[in-house]
């Protein structure tokens, strides 16, 4: 178990928890690499579109989907679903700009 604040993550059972609320991140069939990118944001703090499309897909022989920075957009509109229940959002100045940095937190 990791403690952020008020955020822990259960590696183990792939859940994140929020004031007493759980997060199961294992539904759907790409939520490794989901579980990967909102961990990376809990426990590296605010990062760039680039640094996280890095992070989920660094290690792919082929250099990830064509698609690129927009599928880090895509998870994160599956995610913020899910982290609203447990009062939780993906933040940053504008939405979805290059150089944009995104962190987790306690929705206002």
């Amino acid at each position: 178990m990791i403690r952020i604040g008020d955020i822990e993550i259960d590696r183990a059972n792939v859940i994140i928890r929020h004031r007493g609320v759980d997060v199961p991140l294992r539904n759907g069939g790409s939520y490794y690499r989901r579980k990967e990118l909102l961990f990376h944001m809990i426990l590296g703090g605010p990062q760039s579109l680039v640094a996280l499309f890095e992070v989920v897909y660094g290690d792919d022989p082929e250099g990830g989907p064509e698609a690129g920075l927009a599928v880090n957009r895509i998870m994160f509109k599956q995610l913020e679903p899910m982290l609203a229940v447990a009062g939780l959002q993906i933040a940053g100045e504008g939405r979805y700009r290059r150089s944009q940095l995104y962190r987790i937190e306690p929705i206002p």
